[in-house]
C-alpha cells in the first residue's frame, strides 16, 4: 500500500515538471518572434493626401451693398473692407428677403444691402438675401439730410453715411457726389444700425422761376407757409420746392396780388411765374370838397369826379384840379401809394359880398374794405360774420372790434374807428403762421 502511494506521488511530480518546462519553452519562443518582427518596416502603397476640400464643398459669405447688376451677375462693395466683389447668379441661386421668403431676383435692386453665400472658386451665389439687420426709409425729405456732415436726422435718431456707399439718382444711375441732392428731393435710404450704405433720389425737386418782375419790393409765398423776399433773389434765380401741387402767391408793392392755386410741378420741372400778368394795385382816394353850394368841376388827371365820391387809382402821381364859381382855381399834384382822402381848401375870390357857406353833407356810413395776407381769412365785426377776405362792409360812425381767422395762422383781433375826419376805407392785415 505504501509502495503504491510513492509511485503515485512520483508520477504527479514528473508531470508537473514536464508541464513547467513546456510552458517556459513556449514563452521564450514567443519573445524571440517578437524581437525579430520589431526590426521589420511595413510597406505602404503611395497615395495622394486627402484634403478637407476634397471631402466637403465649402461656401463663403459676405455682407455688401449692390453697385450694379444684370441677369447673370452683380457687383457689390464688401462692407468689411470696401472692395468691389463680383458674384455670379445661376438658375440654382436662391433669392430671399430679410425674412427668408423667396422673392424674384428683380426685387433685389441696386443700392440693396445684402448677405451673400457663394462658392469661392466659381463665384456662384447659392443664396442672395436682403440683409436681416438692414432697414430702409422711404419718402425722406432732403431737408433731413445734411450733405456736408453726411448725417440724416429722423426725429431724435441720427444716421451717418458710411463708406462704402452707393448714391443713386431717380433713374437708378450711380452718382459720385452728394452735391446733386437738394433739400427738396425725396429720398430712399438704406442701412444697418446707425450706418447708411445707400441713398437714392426717388423724386427730384421742382423749381419756380419768376420772370418780368417790375420791382424787387415784395415777396413770394409758397403753400401759405414758406415766404421768400424778392430782394433776396437774383435775377432768374430758381426757387426749389418739392414736386407736387402747390399754392403760389406773388406780392409786389404797387400791384395786386397774383395768386395761382393748384399748380402742378413735376419732378425736375421748372415752373415759370410770369409777373407781366400783374395788375397795378388800386387804392381808394376819397374826395371831400366844400364850395358853399357853388357849382364846381373837379378832375383828377382830366377825369371828372364829385365830392363824396371815391376814386380807385393805381400807384402813381396824379394832378387834381378844382374850378368853382367864386373861388380861385385849385391845383395839386399828389402821389398814390395807399388809401387816402383829398380835402382841397378853396380860396374865395375877393367880391365885397359875403357868401354863405353851405357845407356838403357828410355821409352817414362808409364802405370799408378788409383784406389779409394771405387772403381767405374769415372776418368778424363785433362778433358778426361778414365774409372772407377780401371783404367789404358798410359801417357807420363808431368803434368796431375786428377779428380775423384763417386755418394755420394765429387769430388776429383789433379795433377800428370810423369818423368823418380822416376816415380810413381800406385795411390790410398780415397774418402770422402758427
Amino acid at each position: 500500500m505504501m509502495s503504491n502511494n510513492k509511485k503515485l506521488v512520483a508520477a504527479i511530480v514528473s508531470m508537473s515538471i514536464l508541464g513547467l518546462v513546456t510552458m517556459m519553452f513556449v514563452m521564450f519562443k514567443g519573445i524571440e518572434i517578437f524581437v525579430d518582427k520589431k526590426d521589420v518596416t511595413p510597406t505602404v502603397a503611395a497615395t495622394s493626401p486627402t484634403t478637407v476640400e476634397d471631402t466637403f464643398d465649402f461656401e463663403s459669405n459676405l455682407n455688401g451693398v449692390i453697385i450694379s447688376k444684370d441677369d447673370e451677375e452683380l457687383w457689390l462693395y464688401n462692407l468689411s473692407n470696401g472692395d468691389q466683389v463680383r458674384i455670379v447668379v445661376s438658375q440654382t441661386t436662391e433669392i430671399v428677403d430679410r425674412y427668408l421668403k423667396t422673392i424674384p431676383f428683380s426685387s433685389i435692386s441696386v443700392g440693396e444691402v445684402v448677405e451673400i453665400f457663394y462658392k469661392p472658386e466659381s463665384r456662384i451665389a447659392t443664396v442672395i438675401a436682403v440683409h436681416a439687420d438692414s432697414w430702409e426709409r422711404a419718402g425722406v425729405s432732403g431737408q433731413n439730410f445734411n450733405t456736408e456732415t453726411r448725417i440724416l436726422t429722423l426725429g431724435d435718431a441720427t444716421y451717418k453715411l458710411s463708406s462704402p456707399q452707393v448714391i443713386l439718382n431717380e433713374y437708378n444711375e450711380v452718382i459720385t457726389t452728394l452735391e446733386n441732392i437738394s433739400n427738396y428731393d425725396t429720398l430712399l435710404v438704406k442701412g444697418i444700425g446707425e450706418q447708411i450704405y445707400s441713398i437714392q433720389v426717388t423724386t427730384q425737386a421742382g423749381a419756380i422761376q419768376i420772370s418780368n418782375l417790375p420791382n424787387s419790393n415784395g415777396r413770394i409765398e409758397i403753400d401759405r407757409q414758406r415766404q421768400i423776399l424778392l430782394s433776396d433773389l437774383a435775377q432768374n434765380e430758381l426757387i426749389e420746392l418739392t414736386s407736387g401741387v402747390h399754392h403760389i402767391a406773388l406780392y409786389v408793392d404797387g400791384y395786386q396780388t397774383l395768386v395761382q392755386d393748384g399748380v402742378q410741378i413735376d419732378s425736375g420741372q421748372t415752373y415759370t411765374l410770369n409777373a407781366a400778368n400783374l395788375k397795378l394795385q388800386e387804392y381808394s382816394v376819397g374826395i371831400r370838397l366844400s364850395t358853399g353850394g357853388a357849382s364846381y368841376t373837379l378832375t383828377i388827371n382830366d377825369k371828372e369826379y364829385r365830392s363824396g365820391q371815391t376814386a380807385m387809382l393805381p400807384t402813381g402821381e396824379y394832378d387834381l384840379k378844382v374850378i368853382a364859381d367864386g373861388y380861385e382855381t385849385y391845383t395839386q399834384t399828389f402821389r398814390v401809394s395807399d388809401n387816402m382822402i383829398l380835402q382841397p381848401t378853396l380860396v374865395a375870390l375877393p367880391t365885397g359880398t359875403t357868401v354863405a357857406v353851405e357845407e356838403t353833407p357828410l355821409p352817414s356810413s362808409y364802405s370799408i374794405r378788409f383784406n389779409t395776407i394771405p387772403e381767405g381769412a374769415k372776418v368778424f365785426i363785433d362778433g358778426e360774420y361778414v365774409g372772407v377776405t377780401p371783404a367789404t362792409k358798410s359801417l357807420g360812425l363808431g368803434i368796431y372790434k375786428v377779428e380775423l381767422e384763417l386755418e394755420g395762422y394765429e387769430r388776429y383781433s383789433t379795433s377800428i374807428i370810423i369818423e368823418h375826419e380822416d376816415v380810413q376805407l381800406d385795411y390790410l392785415y398780415v397774418l402770422t403762421p402758427n
